[in-house]
């Protein structure tokens, strides 16, 4: 009787884990020619997903050895029109990039984690055809910081950015800098002193603040004893930071690898190690640092995945993420929960050598697909950039019976919407879920304004005022 109950058991999750593939592609299998073990996330401007790797390209100069410095590529969702924009060479165009790119809309910024004139890492930009590179800024390793490991954020002035070390205490900076690589000022230094250390990812902005965690200790001690990392928010201009929330390993985890988002009243995040389980958490707390609470805690086991990296995605209705490891064989998973912390769902089970493996950079989302990469596994075990199609897309998840109009679409500085029910709110968001512009209406027409948003794929949240919610997906050009 038991083994027919384990024989039907293991029927089943054969038969459910193919379902799930099913819906997985892998689009590329990196390479020691198109890269190796890429460390971040993709970015979609509504034709193509642009990425960078961390090792591979062209190794004919030997510099940064055998697998090479690394380099930038776009690809098309489909898996089509691969090309790849540079190789990272060290000297010129710094080495091992990390995190991801953004646009202005003209051009794409990025950093790297290595290389450049003084070999800590460079800021830089390039058109999306692969021209026009330019080297906006050399880190020096001392007082101006090193070692970027994460993405900018453009506030329509200024690039702001973290590095994870150098600086007045060795353990990082925060900094903006102009696009055209002019006025570069260092904000803060971090320090044992209850500011943290060694920052990790990307900040997030609200228009006043900009949030971001950190990964060290914050007070000189053993991780193990008071714990590692911390959220925190300071203003544009350096001034006014505060620690909102440190971790301290047990309770609410330690070691954040990823960066926060909003669904415009909580900011959600994830720690790495920690936690309950010591595989890590998910939580969340209101941006004054109140009201925190943990979602989750994941477990080293084949239902749940553990040590997540990388980002949440907030598609108006469920949080989606990684895990680096654990899952049904070992190598990460992909999953769901919802913001309160209920419904959480194992989507998918990374298999190393079949699907890519072992995941340290997060998902973005186009309405239909989610899209991502792995730092390992493929044909090479170099890394694979990966396409997970969701049975149910973001648009048909709310009944609509409203007559809704929005024009142009791809839009350019200006959209007109129409509604046959009065609309409430409308929320732009992101392709990481991040709200980043939220305005009240109250009325069936409105227009708003894109002019300040960079080219690419974005999401509109209604809001009526007979309670109903709809998403609609737009593309800024």
């Amino acid at each position: 009787m038991k083994k027919t109950h384990l024989i039907i058991f293991f029927f089943f999750v054969y038969c459910f884990s193919n379902n799930l593939r099913s819906q997985y592609n892998v689009i590329l299998n990196f390479d020691t020619i198109n890269g190796l073990n890429p460390l971040g996330d993709l970015y979609n401007d509504g034709t193509y997903l642009y990425g960078m790797t961390n090792l591979g390209g062209d190794t004919s100069s030997n510099v940064c050895g055998f697998y090479g410095c690394g380099g930038i590529f776009k690809i098309k969702p489909d898996g089509t029109g691969y090309t790849k924009l540079i190789d990272l060479d060290f000297l010129t165009n710094g080495s091992n990039a990390t995190g991801s790119l953004i646009s202005d809309g003209v051009f794409l910024y990025g950093m790297t984690y290595g290389g450049g004139l003084n070999g800590y890492g460079t800021v830089f930009k390039i058109m999306p055809d692969g021209s026009g590179y330019q080297n906006l800024f050399n880190f020096n390793g001392g007082l101006n910081g090193s070692n970027p490991f994460g993405s900018l954020v453009f506030d329509g002035t200024y690039l702001y950015g973290m590095t994870e070390r150098g600086g007045m205490y060795a353990v990082g900076t925060i900094f903006k800098i102009k696009p055209d690589g002019s006025s570069y000022l260092k904000l803060i230094d971090f320090g044992y002193n209850g500011y943290g250390s060694h920052p990790f990812g990307a900040l997030f902005l609200d228009g006043i603040y900009l949030y971001g965690m950190t990964s060290g200790p914050y007070d000189n001690s053993n991780c193990n004893v008071t714990g590692c990392g911390n959220v925190f928010k300071l203003k544009t201009d350096g001034t006014g930071y505060q620690s909102i929330l440190f971790f301290n390993n047990i309770i609410n985890g330690i070691t954040p690898k990823g960066s926060l988002i909003s669904d415009g009243t909580f900011l959600y995040g994830m720690t790495n190690s920690g936690g309950v389980n010591n595989s890590g958490t998910i939580f969340r707390i209101m941006p004054d640092g109140t009201n925190y609470f943990k979602l989750m805690d994941f477990a080293n086991d084949t239902l749940h995945g553990y040590q997540p990296f990388g980002n949440l995605l907030y598609d108006g209705v469920f949080l989606y993420g990684m895990t680096s490891g654990g899952g049904l064989y070992g190598n990460g998973t992909i999953f769901k929960i919802m913001p309160d912390g209920s419904g959480y769902n194992k989507l998918f089970d990374f298999n190393r050598s079949i699907t890519g493996g072992y995941p340290q950079g997060s998902l973005i989302f186009d309405g239909i697909s989610l899209y991502g990469m792995t730092k390992l596994g493929g044909l090479s075990d170099a890394g694979t950039v990966f396409k997970f199609g969701m049975s149910v897309g973001m648009e048909d998840k709310f009944s609509d019976k409203s007559k809704l109009t929005i024009h142009p679409n791809p839009a350019y500085d200006l959209i007109s919407i129409t509604s046959s029910i009065n609309i409430s709110t409308i929320k732009l968001l992101n392709l990481t879920g991040q709200i980043v512009l939220s305005e009240s209406v109250n009325s069936k027409q409105h227009h708003l304004q894109l002019q300040n948003f960079s080219n690419g794929i974005y999401f509109l949240e209604f809001q009526y005022t007979n309670g109903m919610t709809k998403i609609k997906k737009i593309i800024k050009n």
